[in-house]
């Protein structure tokens, strides 16, 4: 069997994340705390099937990222949630709705800056002990935020080969195809490997 070499790098570089932890620091924002159920959702289709139990969840709702929008659309109540530290230009998704968000204490300072201007609510999240993804690292931040159970929405990790998404489609240059138990599982490399198109290393 073939040895895959992966190469991975953040979004960010880890002084651009420690200098936005400074400036955030100063801002004295509060911290976010919370208390029973909680619900974390992705982008993953699977949350088309769950619109009902979403709009009567009995707790909290953190949409990762540009699920604000879909939860906004669906009449779900949800915080704004990331841990992106990616700058202003890198977001692709409309957060002028936005009226409350959850962010890692070392995001991007435009994005604090951005909700400041729009008067969106900011709490902080613990700093991160896990990842390399929002979603990855929602178990231990709500955990210490003072949830006691977490349950997970579309953020599966094998999809159907028209869509990552369940409000867009994003094409997927390169498919892995992952086997469990004699079924094949199609996913993508995104958060694992970025190598150039013309790299030998690069998965087939």
């Amino acid at each position: 069997m073939a040895k895959i070499h992966w190469v991975s790098a953040p979004t960010v570089s880890e002084g651009a994340r420690a200098a936005n932890a400074v400036e955030i620091q100063a801002l004295g924002l509060p911290k976010h705390v919370g208390a029973g159920r909680l619900a974390v959702i992705g982008g993953g289709p699977s949350i088309k099937d769950h619109v009902d139990e979403l709009r009567n969840w009995d707790g909290a709702i953190w949409a990762v990222n540009g699920t604000i929008n879909w939860c906004m659309d669906h009449g779900i109540d949800a915080w704004f949630y990331t841990c992106d530290a990616s700058p202003i230009t890198k977001w692709g998704y409309d957060l002028s709705r936005v009226k409350k968000s959850v962010l890692a204490p070392d995001c991007s300072i435009d994005m604090v800056r951005y909700f400041q201007g729009t008067g969106a609510k900011i709490e902080l999240t613990a700093p991160l002990e896990s990842g390399p993804t929002s979603a990855n690292a929602a178990d231990f931040l709500a955990i210490e935020a003072g949830y006691s159970q977490v349950t997970y929405f579309g953020c599966e990790g094998s999809f159907e080969p028209s869509s990552t998404h369940a409000f867009a489609s994003s094409e997927i240059e390169d498919w892995l195809a992952v086997e469990v138990g004699g079924d094949l599982y199609r996913t993508k490399a995104e958060f694992i490997s970025r190598l150039p198109a013309d790299d030998p290393r690069r998965v087939r």
